[in-house]
């Protein structure tokens, strides 16, 4: 690959340019680009208004967004207590595990690292009101306090996507 040497020897090397598929919008997928950075800043805020303009005149509730999003996502074709499962190989602290997320539509999840020289497990009943545990790898239960509860809890809604379940929009986590 060809590069520009720049002062200090450092090399700046050609971008290829972006394929079509992976620049939709106009400021993007400019065929010539502009000389200077202001002229790019330019370039780049006028198109932005121009796209906002037209996006505003069709707007979306956030409701419709979230509905969007389910069933992009499929989670509205989850039923409340139908366990949804996700797991897989890899490396935890050097060591040989596997991982499993399990989860329902309704709140509650069961995450767990299993290994040959440990184990670790967490999760959430999904009751309104009750808390995370854990189990470490000597077989200690433990209730999770104040942010860990959170971390754990958003963690594990954001990757199961029960965050866009309707009946868990009410619920409030302290972050």
């Amino acid at each position: 690959m060809r590069g520009a040497s720049l002062i200090g020897g450092g090399c700046l090397l050609k971008r290829a340019p972006r394929p079509a598929a992976l620049a939709p919008f106009a400021w993007t997928a400019s065929q010539r680009p502009s000389t200077s950075a202001q002229q790019r800043l330019l370039t780049f805020t006028h198109a932005a208004r121009e796209d906002r303009a037209c996006n505003a005149q069709q707007s979306l509730t956030v409701e419709q967004v979230l509905a969007e999003l389910r069933r992009a996502h499929g989670t509205n074709e989850l039923q409340p207590n139908v366990e949804a499962v996700v797991s897989g190989r890899g490396k935890h602290l050097g060591i040989a595990v596997t991982w499993s997320l399990r989860w329902t539509a309704g709140g509650s999840f069961l995450e767990e690292i299993r290994g040959p020289q440990m184990s670790f497990k967490w999760g959430y009943d999904g009751r309104e009101g009750s808390g995370c545990w854990e189990v470490d790898s000597s077989g200690l239960v433990r209730e999770m306090e104040c942010d860990e509860h959170e971390a754990v809890l958003l963690a594990a809604y954001l990757r199961s996507g029960c965050w866009l379940q309707p009946g868990l929009l009410g619920r409030r986590l302290e972050v």
